[in-house]
């Protein structure tokens, strides 16, 4: 059975070339000569498309000289076209031979696509992983970055070889090392310390990481280097190195990177404390719709930490961080009205607030519950007490004992 960071990866991977060649509208990926320019009659002009299938035309009379003339690559390209049923007659068996004989010359152009044929079935092609594996491997060796991020993860999904994450590292580092940014990213998955059975290099994670990050369609790269900053340095996260990456993330609008980098600005991490940064990034954060920066807001004008106290503003921000239904400031909120602390007091309000918390996940509102029930019901008390234990919380550990 996988383990669950080694399936999510099987799971990310398998849908992304589900999706990819389910949704695909691009040309060069239809199932027939047909189907392609009828894709492309509907991006371009129609006289394009005429000019383009004769061009194509063309092409495909001038390869076929050239193969008959003993062109290997030739050959291989009018495999290629055999296979796709492109400007002549579908033979799929031949076809693969033919890619076969190119492939086997060392032609990376055609070893590409008869992998990508038979790893994908496209154009009816069968699926077969022990022969994509082969020239995965043959061309991963050659050094081709793709190919290598292809034999990598054969390897981790036990697709037409059995299991091996040493190989799979191993070949990772091919491909990283050959600038494929899909292998760049699955190095670092590798190495970031959660993948069981496999030594944490946090360096070479990170490397893949940041190289995985240059491109733009690598949308959760920055995650996971702040993810790997965060928790793997010896003596605590690497708050140099992050804040850069949160700065980039924030620039395009990210709210968790924003609410960080104002987490960093107010307590020097990384940083000398600058209160006005700090302020200004928790604000853009919050007024994004970040809960957990709304909340924290009101902390700072409520504590006064740095800053001139302001309780009515740093109230109006833990409302709107609890009608959002941010735990933390249901608690917050239930505990005030309880007690009356700066809002009208309000016991049953104040109860129900605590209970809303608690039923979000709130760790401290179960204590502030099972005291109130302590008196009156005991049995709602014991229920709310270990439901605290339950979530770490001490004090509600030993309110149990002393029931």
């Amino acid at each position: 059975m996988l383990n669950g960071t080694l399936s999510s990866i099987v799971d990310r991977h398998n849908a992304a070339a589900a999706a990819r060649r389910k949704n695909s509208t691009d040309p060069k990926d239809a199932d027939t000569y047909e189907e392609m320019m009828r894709r492309l009659s509907a991006l371009t002009d129609k006289r394009v498309a005429e000019k383009t299938k004769k061009e194509h035309e063309a092409f495909v009379q001038l390869t076929k000289e050239k193969a008959a003339a003993g062109d290997v690559e030739a050959g291989g390209q009018i495999g290629r076209l055999m296979v796709e049923g492109a400007l002549m007659k579908r033979d799929t068996k031949h076809g693969l031979e033919l890619m076969s004989i190119a492939a086997e010359k060392g032609n990376t152009f055609i070893g590409r696509y008869l992998a990508t044929f038979l790893m994908e079935g496209q154009y009816n092609v069968p699926v077969d992983f022990p022969k994509a594996h082969y020239w995965n491997m043959k061309f991963a060796e050659k050094g081709v970055g793709d190919l290598a991020y292809e034999a990598c993860m054969d390897f981790v999904l036990g697709r037409g070889v059995g299991r091996d994450l040493k190989e799979a590292v191993r070949l990772c580092k091919v491909s990283f090392d050959n600038e494929s940014y899909d292998g760049a990213e699955m190095l670092g998955d590798l190495l970031n310390g959660d993948m069981p059975g496999v030594p944490a290099d946090y360096a070479l994670a990170e490397a893949g990481y940041r190289r995985a990050m240059e491109n733009h369609w690598k949308k959760n790269a920055p995650d996971k280097l702040t993810k790997l900053l965060l928790h793997s340095k010896d003596g605590g996260p690497d708050y140099a190195k992050l804040l850069p990456i949160y700065q980039q993330m924030a620039d395009k609008g990210d709210r968790m990177a924003q609410a960080s980098l104002g987490y960093l600005y107010m307590n020097g991490n990384g940083t000398p404390v600058d209160m006005a940064k700090a302020i200004q990034w928790l604000s853009t954060a919050a007024g994004g719709g970040s809960e957990r920066a709304t909340f924290d807001l009101g902390t700072l004008w409520i504590t006064g930490n740095n800053l001139p106290k302001d309780p009515a503003k740093g109230l109006s921000l833990y409302r709107a961080a609890a009608v959002k239904g941010w735990p933390p400031a249901l608690y917050a909120m239930g505990i005030r009205t309880l007690n009356g602390q700066d809002v009208p007091k309000d016991p049953a309000e104040g109860t129900r607030l605590l209970e809303l918390a608690a039923g979000k996940g709130d760790p401290n509102a179960p204590c502030a519950l099972g005291q109130i029930y302590l008196q009156k019901d005991p049995v709602a008390a014991r229920k709310w007490f270990g439901m605290g234990a339950e979530r770490g919380n001490e004090v509600c550990v030993q309110a149990l004992k002393n029931l």
